[in-house]
């Protein structure tokens, strides 16, 4: 079954600056917000939690337990992917992935986050 994507989520407008100012600054810790921004960008993009966790190379546990505030913090090395996930940098990719799985009835290939240039100063 095809993943269906939410075109609402992606405009011209952009990110509000104090969204995309809390996402920058986003270091580890879980609030509230972020964890809102987690769910809805999972939701927006199709993906299950699974998804996510392949991608991250985490548990699908963990995923719920960052979405759900069973957890507060996130170990250091999932800091940089979440933060730039977050701020769509990583959609195009996703979606080109997604789309790939839904013609070939495959599962989603993340292979392109282990080659993505992560900009450490964001």
């Amino acid at each position: 079954m095809a993943k269906r994507i939410n075109s609402d989520y992606y405009n011209d407008k952009g990110m509000d600056k104090e969204k995309e100012k809390r996402i920058r600054e986003f270091s580890g810790h879980f609030t509230d917000e972020i964890r809102a921004m987690l769910v809805e960008k999972r939701i927006s993009l199709g993906l299950s939690r699974e998804d996510v966790a392949s991608m991250l190379g985490c548990q699908r546990t963990t995923v719920f337990q960052w979405e759900t505030g069973k957890v507060s913090y996130c170990r250091p090395q999932y800091v940089l992917v979440l933060r730039t996930y977050l701020q769509g940098k990583l959609d195009k990719l996703l979606i080109a992935a997604i789309l790939r799985a839904a013609r070939t009835s495959k599962r989603i290939d993340f292979s392109f986050i282990e080659n993505y240039p992560f900009d450490l100063n964001e």
